[in-house]
């Protein structure tokens, strides 16, 4: 995973003009790594581990899953964060959904450039 995502976000200028309006935090998490981010202001931050603070949502899945969602064509299933979680290789849950299903464009970039490099899906 990446620790920086605004430079891939910047390339999309779209997604930045929906960062405008939204205020929320998720987690992404492997089996190894999990990214705090923050969006709020047309700013998007990769935080530290908060401990003890709740995310609105968590996105996770296994290493290799992730790795199968970071090829340049990956294979049916793990082409968007939306399928591995019907797939049943992501889990999405949290305490407040509102922020991913009001932001889910805004979100799926976010993932792509933190996992990716790149903010497109």
């Amino acid at each position: 995973m990446h620790t920086e995502v605004m430079p891939a976000l910047s390339r999309n200028p779209q997604l930045l003009r929906r960062a405008q309006f939204a205020r929320f935090t998720f987690c992404v998490k492997s089996e190894t790594q999990a990214r705090w981010l923050s969006v709020g202001d047309g700013d998007v931050r990769v935080l530290p581990d908060l401990a003890g603070a709740e995310p609105n949502f968590t996105l996770q899945a296994r290493d290799e899953v992730w790795r199968s969602y970071a090829q340049a064509v990956p294979p049916p299933g793990y082409n968007d964060i939306l399928a591995m979680v019907e797939s049943g290789q992501g889990e999405l849950d949290g305490r407040d959904m509102l922020p991913f299903f009001s932001n889910i464009f805004l979100v799926k970039g976010i993932v792509a450039a933190l996992i990716k490099g790149d903010a497109s899906w």
